[in-house]
């Protein structure tokens, strides 16, 4: 039996204020897979997803990745983990405008602390999966939405996670650079990633072969297929 790469048991999360975006969620997504996460705005997909990378804590429940019971760990440790175990694409790229391409990849390495020579043969084989090479040394603001978008793969991927997240990946992107992006997100998967997207996209189940649908709303799993 194949054993999951997540696992979500009994989880909700309920913020300071009162609400509750998540609702006793039980979840398993395996090793290789590609997973959309498909909800209208509020509906819990992007909570979901900050527990899965450990952004955030469950207020009930257990959250496992790679193996490990990260909603149990100290928050230095799950600083750690996050940095080595998962990569998150954001939806508004989360990149330093005025640092160049190669810096902006460069820094997600440096908690890490490799060899240099280490660390520059990573971050050139990222840029290369990205196909961003040729940008390397341009800051970030000279950058186009698409250019943009593959520089946040790059530093998504630098680490070799397991695991990559995308929060509306395509959100800012015209429809040209949202097949490119999906292209790309292709051969992560093809390289054995997980692909965890939440989106409203229709572009993705168009464009992505055998992928999983989680419908979420109200903060619960409505149905999942694929």
């Amino acid at each position: 039996m194949k054993k999951p790469i997540v696992t979500l048991k009994d989880v909700s999360k309920i913020f300071d204020n009162g609400t509750k975006a998540l609702d006793n969620i039980n979840l398993q997504i395996f090793k290789n897979e590609t997973i959309i996460l498909s909800g209208v705005s509020g509906s819990g997909k992007t909570t979901l997803i900050g527990l899965i990378a450990g952004l955030d804590r469950p207020t009930e429940g257990l959250v496992e990745v790679d193996g490990v019971k990260i909603s149990k760990l100290p928050q230095i440790e799950l600083d750690s983990f996050r940095q080595k175990s998962v990569g998150v694409i954001f939806q508004d790229f989360g990149l330093i405008e005025y640092l160049t391409v190669y810096e902006n990849i460069i820094a997600s390495l440096i908690p890490l602390r490799l060899e240099r020579d280490i660390a520059e043969r990573r971050v050139q084989e990222a840029m290369r999966e990205a196909n961003i090479s040729h940008k390397a040394n341009s800051r970030v603001y000279h950058l186009s939405g698409g250019e943009k978008q593959r520089c946040a793969i790059a530093r998504a991927v630098v680490n070799r996670p397991n695991i990559v997240i995308c929060d509306e990946p395509t959100a800012n992107l015209d429809l040209e650079n949202s097949k490119q992006f999906i292209k790309l997100l292709n051969g992560l998967k093809s390289k054995g990633h997980t692909v965890i997207i939440a989106t409203h996209d229709p572009i993705f189940e168009r464009l992505m072969p055998n992928i999983r649908k989680i419908t979420i709303s109200n903060g619960k799993i409505e149905n999942s297929y694929g």
